[in-house]
């Protein structure tokens, strides 16, 4: 029973320390975004951020932002642990976005090493340097990356769920989760 525990702990961190380190690198390239992020603020993400702001301060609960029923509050939620620690800033409502798109990259990743072996390496580098205006994307905390991450997440859970032989009921019951997550996060 410890074995397995153990190995489920060393799968997690063999996970999570890449992951880290791909956020470090990611906060460190858009640092001149984050140095400047209160001039980057726009109207749109003023409302997302005072709804989170006034469901964290104890407001009625809501499923979706009341200026339209477009996509869901996964992103705004995403905000607020780093609302508690940095308190309420442009910084603190932004860094999901980055987070968003580090578990992007690293899903890539691992799709395309499954896919690919050979190239999964330069795939992951490559998707460090990305156009300005993507970097822009990244850096705000909208719900296009994490569409985008729930997406891949949905197509490495179909990978597994394919490359097993039995019925895997927990793998198909994140599949449709994870497609159900997808769905609120973007409409």
């Amino acid at each position: 029973m410890q074995n397995i525990e153990f190995s489920r702990l060393r799968q997690f961190a063999s996970h999570f320390s890449p992951i880290l380190l791909v956020i470090i690198v990611l906060v460190l390239i858009r640092y001149p975004f984050f140095l400047n992020i209160d001039y980057h603020f726009r109207a749109d993400e003023g409302m997302l951020a005072s709804i989170i702001l006034n469901l964290l301060n104890g407001g009625p609960i809501i499923f979706y932002y009341d200026f339209g029923r477009t996509f869901g509050l996964t992103s705004g939620l995403a905000s607020a642990p780093f609302m508690w620690i940095l308190g309420p800033t442009a910084l603190a409502f932004h860094l999901p976005g980055v987070l968003y798109y580090s578990l992007y990259i690293w899903t890539t990743y691992l799709i395309a090493k499954t896919l690919i072996p050979r190239t999964a390496y330069l795939v992951l580098i490559l998707m460090f340097f990305t156009p300005y205006f993507i970097t822009e994307m990244t850096v705000h905390n909208w719900p296009h990356v994490p569409t985008a991450f729930l997406g891949n997440l949905i197509f490495l859970l179909f990978l597994k769920l394919k490359s097993t032989a039995r019925n895997n009921s927990q793998i198909i019951f994140l599949l449709f989760f994870t497609m159900g997550l997808a769905i609120y996060t973007y409409t």
